[in-house]
Parts: C-alpha cells; sequence; structure tokens
C-alpha cells in the first residue's frame, strides 16, 4: 500500500514541484553568492523555470521500472547539482561562471590549474553542503513506494509543454520591454557575456541559451547588424591652423584601402556589412605625438595577474619606477574580470576578443588561438618586421596551452616557450627572472628589436601551500615590508609575492639595456592581463587601502607605456581607455602605418570619443560612466548641469558604439576579414 504522503499531489506534479523547489533554491543561492551578494538578479530566470523543472520530471515517473524509476530522481537532482556546483565553485575561483565555450577547455584547464581550487574548495565546505541539501531530499525517493508513476502518456506530452512553456517564457520577455538591458536582449543578443545574461535571466537558462548557439549557431536578430555610422561624436578633427579637413595622408588610414569599392568585389553579405560599417568610418588624425618613438625598440609585456595592487615602492620598485614614466595613463582600465587569453588577444591585435554566447569556432578556446588562421597584417611582430626589426616572442608556460605556439608565430614572432627554447626550475608557477634571463641576449644585440613577452609568475591562486613562486619569495615580501607585512593576509602578502618575481625580470631586462647602451632608446609597455581574480575582497582591500568598488574600481589600473628619455618627464594623458586601445596608442607614437578604421581601440591621444569599455558592456567616459549590469548610469565626480535625458542620449550612443565596435571585432575574425581586404587591395 503506498503511502498517504506519495498520494497528496498528483503523482506528475510531485516530481514537478521537487524539481521547481531545487532550481528555484539554486538560483537564488547561486545569485547571492555571485560577488558576495551584489549581484542584480532579475525575475525572469522565473520564466522558464517550468520548463527547466519539466526535463527531470519526464525523465522520473517510470511505473514499470520501480527500482530504476526510485534513482531516477537522485540521478537527475546529483546532475543539477554538479552543474550548480561547478558554477559556484568556478565563480569563486576564476571570478566569472563558466561559459559552454570554455567547457571544451575543462580537461586543459583541471590538468594544468586544476590545484588553484583546492584551496577555494576547502573554503567553501559550508556552502557546498546548502548546496547538496536538494540531493539530499531527493534521497527520500530511494525509500520504497517513495516514487509515484504516473501514467506514460504524459511522458510522451511531456516535451510538447516544455517547448510550449518555453516559448510561453521567452515570449513573456517582452513584459520587461526590450532595451539593451532588458532580459528580452539578454535572451536575444548573442553578443551578451555569460556572467551579464546570467544576471538577467538566470545561470541554467543562460547554459542552455550557450549550448544551443553552440551546436546550432546563434541566429543573431537583424538588429545586431552594424550601423552604417559611428553612433557618437567623431567628426573628422580640423586642421588648427586652414581649418581645412585632415586628408588621409595626415590620417592613419591605408590610401590603398576604398571599403566601398571592396564591397563591389564579394557576394558575402557578412563581409559587405563590414565594408559598409568600416567605409562609413572617418579613421583617427595624427597628432602632435604621432611618431614620438619612431625608431626606438619595443619590449612589450602582457602580465599575468598585473594590476596596480602589485605596486609598492619596497616590495616592487623596479614597476613603480617604469609606471611613473614615460606616458602615464590616468585612466586607463583593465577590461577583463579573467582568462589570460582575452586580454593577451586584445592587447596584442586591438580587437575585442570573443566573450560572447557564439564563442565556439574553431576547435580551441578563445579568439587568441582561433585567430591562428587567419591573416593578422596589424599583428605587431609583423609590423614591426616590415619595419626592419627583430621580433621575438617568449612565454614561460608551455606553447600549446592556449596554442600559443600557433598564434603568436602568425602575429609576426620568433618564439620560444618552456621545454621549447627555455627551461626553467621546477616551480609552478615559473620565473619571469629566468624567462629575462634566458631571452634577452636573443635580441639586445640588434639594431632594432621588438620582443613580446606573456609572463606567469603572478598566477594564482595565492597561498603558501598551493603557489610555488609565493612560497619562494614570500619571506622577502615580509622583509621589505618589515611591520607593514603585519597588516596583510597571507594571500595578500603572497601575490606580492608573485608580482616580486616580475619586479626582478624587469630589474634585470633593464640593467641589461642599460649595459647595451640601449635604454634611452627602448619603449616598455606592460599591462596585465586581467584583474587579480584569485584575490579575494578583503585582500583587494589590503593592498588598496581601502574597500573597493568592484563593478569599476576593480578595474582602474595601470598599463606601463616607459620611455628612459621620458623619465625625467613624463607626458600624462587623461583620455579614458582600455587594453583594445593600447595597440593604436603604440602604432601612433611609433609612426607605423596602419588603418584606425579598422581597429575598434583608438589612439589615446586623437581626437573625437575616447571610452574605457569593460567587458560585459559596463564603460567609462569623461562625463559619465555606465552599469551594464544594473543598467546603471551617472555622471562622473564634478559634472554637473547634464539633465537626465542629455545623459540618457549621451550614454545610449556610447552604448551603441561600445556594441558596435564589439560586433565588427567579431564579425572581422569569423569571415577572415583581414585575408579578403588585402588580397583584394593587392597588400598581401
Amino acid at each position: 500500500m503506498n503511502r498517504p504522503s506519495s498520494r497528496r499531489f498528483p503523482p506528475m506534479l510531485t516530481y514537478f514541484l521537487f524539481f521547481s523547489a531545487a532550481l528555484l533554491f539554486w538560483e537564488v543561492f547561486l545569485a547571492l553568492q555571485l560577488r558576495g551578494g551584489r549581484a542584480r538578479s532579475g525575475w525572469a530566470f522565473l520564466l522558464f523555470l517550468p520548463a527547466q523543472a519539466l526535463l527531470p520530471t519526464l525523465l522520473c515517473g517510470w511505473k514499470r521500472t520501480p527500482r530504476l524509476n526510485r534513482a531516477l530522481p537522485v540521478l537527475c537532482t546529483a546532475a543539477l547539482s554538479v552543474y550548480y556546483l561547478t558554477q559556484l565553485i568556478y565563480f569563486r575561483t576564476f571570478g566569472s561562471l563558466l561559459s559552454v565555450s570554455l567547457m571544451g577547455m575543462g580537461g586543459a584547464a583541471l590538468g594544468n590549474f586544476g590545484w588553484a581550487m583546492m584551496p577555494v574548495l576547502k573554503g567553501s565546505v559550508g556552502v557546498i553542503a546548502l548546496f547538496l541539501l536538494p540531493l539530499a531530499l531527493s534521497l527520500l525517493f530511494l525509500r520504497k513506494d517513495a516514487a509515484p508513476g504516473y501514467d506514460w502518456r504524459l511522458h510522451l506530452a511531456a516535451p510538447a509543454a516544455m517547448a510550449l512553456l518555453w516559448a510561453a517564457g521567452a515570449g513573456a520577455l517582452r513584459l520587461g520591454g526590450t532595451g539593451g538591458a532588458s532580459p528580452y536582449a539578454a535572451y536575444h543578443n548573442a553578443y551578451m557575456d555569460t556572467d551579464t545574461a546570467a544576471s538577467r535571466l538566470g545561470a541554467l537558462t543562460t547554459t542552455l541559451l550557450e549550448g544551443r548557439s553552440y551546436l546550432f549557431g546563434s541566429g543573431a536578430e537583424p538588429d545586431l547588424i552594424l550601423p552604417l555610422a559611428t553612433p557618437a561624436p567623431s567628426a573628422a578633427p580640423e586642421d588648427a591652423e586652414s581649418g581645412a579637413e585632415t586628408d588621409a595622408r595626415q590620417r592613419n588610414i591605408l590610401e590603398a584601402l576604398d571599403f566601398a569599392a571592396l564591397e563591389e568585389r564579394t557576394e558575402d553579405p557578412q563581409i559587405k556589412e563590414l565594408c559598409r560599417y568600416f567605409s562609413s568610418l572617418p579613421g583617427t588624425a595624427q597628432n602632435e605625438y604621432t611618431g614620438l618613438f619612431e625608431g626606438c625598440n619595443l619590449i612589450y609585456i602582457c602580465a599575468e595577474s598585473f594590476s596596480s595592487f602589485a605596486l609598492d615602492e619596497d616590495v616592487t620598485p623596479t614597476l613603480c619606477r617604469l609606471a611613473s614614466g614615460g606616458v602615464i595613463l590616468e585612466n586607463y582600465y583593465n577590461s577583463f574580470r579573467n582568462t589570460t587569453t582575452n586580454g593577451e588577444y586584445a592587447l596584442l591585435t586591438g580587437l575585442w576578443p570573443d566573450v560572447s554566447r557564439d564563442a565556439r569556432k574553431g576547435t580551441a578556446v578563445g579568439s587568441m588561438p582561433q585567430s591562428a588562421d587567419k591573416l593578422m597584417p596589424f599583428g605587431l611582430g609583423t609590423l614591426f618586421r616590415q619595419e626592419g626589426y627583430v621580433s621575438r616572442g617568449y612565454h614561460n608556460y608551455i606553447g600549446e596551452y592556449y596554442f600559443r605556439n600557433l598564434s603568436l608565430p602568425n602575429l609576426g614572432y620568433e618564439c620560444k616557450f618552456m621545454n621549447d627554447g627555455m627551461t626553467f626550475t621546477p616551480i609552478w608557477p615559473s620565473s619571469d627572472l629566468e624567462m629575462m634571463e634566458q631571452s634577452v641576449d636573443d635580441y639586445i644585440a640588434e639594431e632594432r628589436f621588438h620582443a613580446y613577452y606573456m609572463t606567469f609568475s603572478g598566477h594564482g591562486g595565492y597561498g603558501l601551500r598551493y603557489n610555488g613562486m609565493a612560497s619562494k619569495n614570500y619571506p622577502e615580501v615580509r622583509r621589505r615590508l618589515g611591520e607593514r607585512a603585519e597588516g596583510y593576509s597571507e594571500e595578500a602578502l603572497c601575490y606580492l609575492a608573485c608580482n616580486l618575481e616580475l619586479d626582478r625580470a624587469m630589474e634585470y631586462l633593464l640593467k641589461r639595456l642599460e649595459e647595451a647602451g640601449k635604454l634611452e632608446s627602448t619603449v616598455i609597455v606592460l599591462a596585465g592581463d586581467h584583474t587579480p581574480y584569485y584575490l579575494s575582497d578583503d585582500g583587494v582591500a589590503q593592498l588598496a587601502g581601502h574597500r573597493v568598488d568592484m563593478d569599476f574600481e576593480l578595474y582602474h589600473d595601470t598599463c606601463i607605456l616607459w620611455c628612459g628619455a621620458l623619465e625625467a618627464e613624463p607626458i600624462r594623458c587623461g583620455s579614458y581607455c582600455c587594453n583594445v586601445d593600447i595597440l593604436p596608442t603604440v602604432l601612433n607614437l611609433f609612426g607605423i602605418p596602419y588603418d584606425s578604421r579598422l581597429l575598434p581601440g583608438t589612439d589615446v591621444f586623437s581626437e573625437g570619443p575616447h571610452v574605457a569599455a569593460l567587458y560585459n558592456k559596463s564603460f567609462l567616459t569623461e562625463e559619465f560612466r555606465y552599469n551594464a549590469a544594473g543598467d546603471a548610469l551617472e555622471t562622473a565626480d564634478g559634472k554637473e548641469g547634464i539633465t537626465d535625458a542629455v545623459l540618457r542620449g549621451q550614454a545610449e550612443a556610447i552604448s551603441a558604439l561600445v556594441s558596435a565596435r564589439y560586433a565588427a571585432s567579431l564579425k572581422m575574425m569569423d569571415a577572415d576579414l583581414f585575408r579578403f581586404v588585402w588580397r583584394e587591395s593587392g597588400l598581401e
């Protein structure tokens, strides 16, 4: 005889209510965990919860297999528990949710960096236990006769009901509006990043949308087509003396590129769209700083987890020296929360990496490895080779990871990696100093050289038990800090210890340049790949000296643009800028020809709008800042007299500009646009 409790509800409804309650619990609890409960989660995930709960309901309730039926609720709940726990641990480790596109790297990432999750797992035992509560409740179904079965015809009807419930949920999104910050936009905009979409639609809905896009394509809506003109003030600057419009020879434009003519030479609709878009852009004008570094050597460094928090006069004096000389970018923002390949790609190519749900193309994860088979004429290695420089590239980790052994040579570099031209003391992460010691002799005797470094010593997590570089330099950091060390936690000290190795590498580099008589003629550019996401909020606050705003201040960073000749009298630039702006700025400073229309970044010394954009389409300008996660807009400090209507109108124009530049970057790589343009323009 069945227990009375098992017949309180109809059998199918019993499963449906259980899984609905479990999904509601996980979604709300995960949202509270994201960024310490500061995530702005909306109501829209509730619209899709019925369809999601119906899927495991469909898999359970089989009358004729009672033993299997008692186990199925547990198996379904366990699978969902694994999903939500994976998202929780990934977020606590890497600072964002796990996208479907990154799941393809799961094995490689765990094999190379899985150790970094151990301290997170140990510190999350209580939260993990709570996440497992629905699984514990599901074990009640293992009791004999506790798991009810229901009519097989309901199983047949369930898929159609799921589709109808999902369609109804998608249709109801219009109730919240269709603006760029709405759940409707998050659902339909294939270019939206995982974290922003999840904050508006819920984690599971976002993953399902990404999975559909991964398998079947994004189905991007027509309103994502690029505009025919830059949707923000960007009129061609005028000559200061004559007032005549600056001609093409005074602008960062390649005269061989006629996009109107190129549009007529292809039937590819995506290339046509891009040609129309680029032909509508004026490009940036050359300025008083064009060619300032012409003929100088260039050392270009993407530094693992480097940030302003690593600058300490006692611990990292060389980095502090470099940060205070040359060109000082006062409003530089690192666009990326995590994932090295994104920041590295933006810094090296001046293009936005694909962080959307459609980031699926190719077999490698991320735009950097996916660019390996594309023509990349604005790769720094290639451009400097064309100017007569030797171009070398180095990374103190294995070249196969992120396929740098393919992508960096495609950008014009002759490369060395760990166990491929260089060997390192067996410590994880490996030494930046050892990389510098093994590489400088490759190029320093050349008349003109360009070297690129992707460093590794700064990698988290920041703990003595899990980070060999931190434990190596920890005693020295405490010695250098003296009594000040007592004000820092272990993780904060370990972060400084990892960056001490980078400081030593830079000290060695400056010494070798000085000995070779090339210090005054060498420019050093150094920027972090992403924020130090392994640091907790408390660790960041200790290093910053105050509690840090995680929406914007966390990203306000240091980009070193140092030149020995300018050390005594640095140039200060207040333009708002980010990772993609560094490459066009460097090209302008070196006087190297490029076409500014083809790069979404902007030379910081050029006229026109300057925007510091973040990976989630939040942005800052001199006038205001916009938080995409919460659709919040506010004027900058000290800016008054701007009406709400004017403020919103300007913000919408800048938002459209940011979105267009991002979309253009992705479409360019998808279409291999540079190859078509260079071939048809006779530049190959």
